[in-house]
């Protein structure tokens, strides 16, 4: 029983902040620019879900794995969605490397 109790603590723990985390909402390709790919992503975050600087990381990561490697970001916008405090965040992505 002692170690079920010392796996059961930390992976309710984990389960915990995960559901305080912002998320990606969804992402989609976009047309390529002179062969450079290009996505939209977009997160959201506030109401329990984390800072807006929390949600950049999260995209910051999610445009690194799109892209294979660096990326600019060429636009940033956030969307108020209803009055409980979530708050979109899309970013207009472009990889640095061309296919």
């Amino acid at each position: 029983m002692p170690l079920m109790k010392s796996i059961l603590l930390p992976a309710l723990i984990v389960l915990a902040l995960a559901g305080c985390a912002p998320q990606i909402l969804n992402y989609a390709p976009l047309a390529d620019e002179g062969g450079a790919r290009a996505f939209s992503i977009v997160g959201f975050y506030g109401a329990g879900n984390g800072t807006l600087e929390e949600a950049r990381a999260v995209l910051d990561a999610e445009a690194r794995r799109l892209c294979g490697s660096a990326f600019t970001v060429s636009r940033e916008q956030t969307i108020k969605r209803g009055s409980i405090g979530n708050t979109e965040l899309l970013w207009i992505v472009r990889c640095s490397v061309k296919l």
